[in-house]
Protein backbone atom coordinates (compact mmCIF):
# COMPACT_ATOMS: atom_id res chain seq x y z
CA UNK A 1 0.00 0.00 0.00
CA UNK A 2 1.06 3.60 -0.56
CA UNK A 3 1.12 4.37 3.15
CA UNK A 4 3.72 1.69 3.78
CA UNK A 5 6.34 3.29 1.56
CA UNK A 6 5.54 7.01 1.71
CA UNK A 7 6.18 9.23 4.71
CA UNK A 8 6.73 12.89 5.62
CA UNK A 9 9.07 14.28 8.26
CA UNK A 10 8.73 17.92 9.34
CA UNK A 11 11.24 19.75 11.53
CA UNK A 12 12.35 23.34 12.19
CA UNK A 13 15.13 24.20 9.79
CA UNK A 14 18.53 25.50 10.89
CA UNK A 15 19.00 27.01 7.46
CA UNK A 16 18.59 26.27 3.82
CA UNK A 17 20.70 23.31 2.76
CA UNK A 18 22.58 23.33 -0.55
CA UNK A 19 20.65 21.73 -3.35
CA UNK A 20 17.29 21.98 -1.58
CA UNK A 21 14.28 24.06 -2.72
CA UNK A 22 12.84 27.00 -0.79
CA UNK A 23 9.08 27.50 -0.89
CA UNK A 24 7.22 30.80 -0.97
CA UNK A 25 6.27 32.66 2.18
CA UNK A 26 2.62 32.10 2.94
CA UNK A 27 0.01 32.69 5.68
CA UNK A 28 -1.76 29.58 6.97
CA UNK A 29 -0.97 25.86 6.76
CA UNK A 30 1.56 25.26 3.98
CA UNK A 31 0.73 22.40 1.66
CA UNK A 32 3.44 20.82 -0.50
CA UNK A 33 2.71 20.33 -4.16
CA UNK A 34 0.85 17.15 -5.00
CA UNK A 35 3.30 14.26 -5.33
CA UNK A 36 2.55 11.24 -7.47
CA UNK A 37 3.73 7.79 -6.44
CA UNK A 38 2.37 4.84 -8.36
CA UNK A 39 -0.21 7.11 -10.12
CA UNK A 40 -1.73 8.14 -6.78
CA UNK A 41 -1.65 11.61 -5.24
CA UNK A 42 -1.92 12.97 -1.73
CA UNK A 43 -2.00 16.46 -0.18
CA UNK A 44 -0.60 16.73 3.33
CA UNK A 45 -1.91 19.44 5.70
CA UNK A 46 1.01 20.43 7.92
CA UNK A 47 0.13 21.38 11.55
CA UNK A 48 2.37 24.45 11.80
CA UNK A 49 1.37 27.03 14.40
CA UNK A 50 4.47 29.24 14.69
CA UNK A 51 6.35 31.47 12.30
CA UNK A 52 9.80 30.28 11.29
CA UNK A 53 11.92 28.26 8.88
CA UNK A 54 10.99 24.62 8.38
CA UNK A 55 12.31 21.60 6.53
CA UNK A 56 10.07 18.93 5.04
CA UNK A 57 11.48 15.55 4.03
CA UNK A 58 9.87 12.99 1.75
CA UNK A 59 10.79 9.52 3.02
CA UNK A 60 10.30 6.45 0.83
CA UNK A 61 11.31 3.01 2.18
CA UNK A 62 13.24 4.64 5.03
CA UNK A 63 15.29 6.76 2.62
CA UNK A 64 15.10 10.54 2.09
CA UNK A 65 13.82 10.99 -1.46
CA UNK A 66 13.44 14.78 -1.44
CA UNK A 67 13.73 17.77 0.89
CA UNK A 68 11.95 21.13 0.98
CA UNK A 69 12.99 24.16 3.02
CA UNK A 70 10.32 26.86 3.45
CA UNK A 71 9.30 29.76 5.67
CA UNK A 72 5.97 30.24 7.44
CA UNK A 73 4.85 33.74 8.37
CA UNK A 74 2.02 33.81 10.93
CA UNK A 75 1.92 37.61 11.07
CA UNK A 76 -1.03 39.18 9.24
CA UNK A 77 0.31 41.45 6.46
CA UNK A 78 -0.81 45.07 6.68
CA UNK A 79 -2.43 44.92 3.24
CA UNK A 80 -4.76 42.11 4.35
CA UNK A 81 -6.21 43.83 7.40
CA UNK A 82 -9.22 44.99 5.38
CA UNK A 83 -9.97 41.40 4.47
CA UNK A 84 -10.58 40.60 8.15
CA UNK A 85 -13.00 43.49 8.62
CA UNK A 86 -16.72 42.91 9.12
CA UNK A 87 -18.29 42.01 5.75
CA UNK A 88 -20.47 44.67 4.18
CA UNK A 89 -24.20 44.08 4.66
CA UNK A 90 -26.39 44.78 1.65
CA UNK A 91 -30.11 45.48 1.39
CA UNK A 92 -32.25 42.46 0.54
CA UNK A 93 -34.61 44.39 -1.74
CA UNK A 94 -37.42 45.25 0.71
CA UNK A 95 -39.32 48.54 0.57
CA UNK A 96 -41.40 50.22 3.29
CA UNK A 97 -42.60 53.70 4.18
CA UNK A 98 -43.42 55.86 7.18
CA UNK A 99 -45.33 59.13 7.03
CA UNK A 100 -45.71 62.07 9.38
CA UNK A 101 -48.24 64.83 8.83
CA UNK A 102 -46.94 68.10 10.18
CA UNK A 103 -50.52 69.38 10.39
CA UNK A 104 -52.89 66.68 11.53
CA UNK A 105 -56.09 65.83 13.37
CA UNK A 106 -57.84 62.60 14.28
CA UNK A 107 -59.59 62.83 10.91
CA UNK A 108 -56.29 61.95 9.23
CA UNK A 109 -55.56 58.77 11.25
CA UNK A 110 -57.17 56.28 8.89
CA UNK A 111 -56.42 58.43 5.87
CA UNK A 112 -52.69 58.38 6.59
CA UNK A 113 -52.72 54.58 6.80
CA UNK A 114 -54.34 54.46 3.38
CA UNK A 115 -51.88 57.06 2.06
CA UNK A 116 -48.90 55.03 3.31
CA UNK A 117 -50.18 51.95 1.47
CA UNK A 118 -50.62 54.05 -1.66
CA UNK A 119 -46.98 55.15 -1.39
CA UNK A 120 -45.88 51.51 -1.12
CA UNK A 121 -47.91 50.62 -4.20
CA UNK A 122 -46.37 53.55 -6.12
CA UNK A 123 -42.85 52.36 -5.17
CA UNK A 124 -43.55 48.81 -6.36
CA UNK A 125 -44.95 50.09 -9.64
CA UNK A 126 -41.94 52.32 -10.22
CA UNK A 127 -39.57 49.50 -9.30
CA UNK A 128 -41.02 47.28 -12.04
CA UNK A 129 -39.75 49.78 -14.63
CA UNK A 130 -36.52 50.81 -12.91
CA UNK A 131 -32.93 49.90 -13.75
CA UNK A 132 -32.31 46.88 -11.51
CA UNK A 133 -28.57 47.63 -11.39
CA UNK A 134 -29.36 50.69 -9.26
CA UNK A 135 -30.46 48.39 -6.43
CA UNK A 136 -27.55 45.91 -6.49
CA UNK A 137 -25.10 45.81 -3.56
CA UNK A 138 -26.62 48.79 -1.78
CA UNK A 139 -26.40 48.96 2.03
CA UNK A 140 -29.76 49.46 3.79
CA UNK A 141 -30.85 53.06 4.10
CA UNK A 142 -33.64 55.56 3.61
CA UNK A 143 -34.70 58.71 1.80
CA UNK A 144 -36.82 61.35 3.55
CA UNK A 145 -39.00 63.65 1.42
CA UNK A 146 -41.11 66.61 2.57
CA UNK A 147 -43.92 67.80 0.30
CA UNK A 148 -47.28 69.55 0.29
CA UNK A 149 -50.48 67.52 -0.11
CA UNK A 150 -53.71 69.33 -0.90
CA UNK A 151 -57.24 68.22 -0.07
CA UNK A 152 -57.61 66.59 -3.49
CA UNK A 153 -54.57 64.36 -2.89
CA UNK A 154 -52.23 66.28 -5.18
CA UNK A 155 -48.49 66.30 -4.34
CA UNK A 156 -46.47 69.48 -4.84
CA UNK A 157 -43.09 70.98 -3.90
CA UNK A 158 -41.31 67.72 -2.97
CA UNK A 159 -37.92 68.27 -1.32
CA UNK A 160 -35.26 65.78 -0.18
CA UNK A 161 -34.34 66.46 3.44
CA UNK A 162 -32.26 63.33 4.12
CA UNK A 163 -30.71 60.57 2.00
CA UNK A 164 -28.53 57.71 3.24
CA UNK A 165 -28.78 55.80 -0.05
CA UNK A 166 -27.45 56.62 -3.51
CA UNK A 167 -28.41 59.52 -5.74
CA UNK A 168 -30.06 57.06 -8.13
CA UNK A 169 -32.36 55.80 -5.36
CA UNK A 170 -33.11 59.35 -4.28
CA UNK A 171 -34.45 60.06 -7.78
CA UNK A 172 -36.24 56.70 -7.82
CA UNK A 173 -38.27 57.49 -4.69
CA UNK A 174 -39.04 61.00 -5.93
CA UNK A 175 -40.40 59.57 -9.19
CA UNK A 176 -42.48 57.01 -7.28
CA UNK A 177 -43.99 59.71 -5.04
CA UNK A 178 -44.89 61.97 -7.95
CA UNK A 179 -46.10 59.22 -10.28
CA UNK A 180 -48.71 58.12 -7.71
CA UNK A 181 -50.20 61.61 -7.47
CA UNK A 182 -53.01 62.49 -7.12
CA UNK A 183 -53.71 60.29 -4.12
CA UNK A 184 -57.02 59.82 -2.35
CA UNK A 185 -58.81 63.03 -1.38
CA UNK A 186 -58.98 63.99 2.29
CA UNK A 187 -61.87 62.98 4.52
CA UNK A 188 -64.67 65.58 4.62
CA UNK A 189 -63.83 66.62 8.19
CA UNK A 190 -60.08 66.95 7.65
CA UNK A 191 -60.05 70.46 6.14
CA UNK A 192 -62.11 71.83 8.99
CA UNK A 193 -59.82 70.11 11.47
CA UNK A 194 -56.66 71.93 10.32
CA UNK A 195 -58.34 75.04 8.88
CA UNK A 196 -56.68 74.83 5.45
CA UNK A 197 -56.80 72.83 2.22
CA UNK A 198 -53.09 71.91 2.23
CA UNK A 199 -50.86 70.13 4.69
CA UNK A 200 -47.13 69.46 4.86
CA UNK A 201 -46.24 65.76 4.92
CA UNK A 202 -42.94 64.02 5.56
CA UNK A 203 -42.48 60.52 4.14
CA UNK A 204 -39.53 58.21 4.79
CA UNK A 205 -38.84 55.59 2.14
CA UNK A 206 -36.85 52.65 3.47
CA UNK A 207 -34.79 50.23 1.38
CA UNK A 208 -33.45 47.23 3.29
Amino acid sequence: MLSSILGWHLQPSAGVQPGSRRGHQRHGHPQPQRQCIGHKAEIIDLPIRKSGDYQLKLIINDSIADTWDFTVNREIPADTVSATATPQVYAKGNFSTRIEGLETTDAFNQYDDTLMQAFNDAVQKEYANANQDDFAQIPPGHVVVRFDLNENGQVSSPKIIENTLTKALEHFFLRALQSGSPYKAWPATARAGIGTGSRSVKVTFFYD
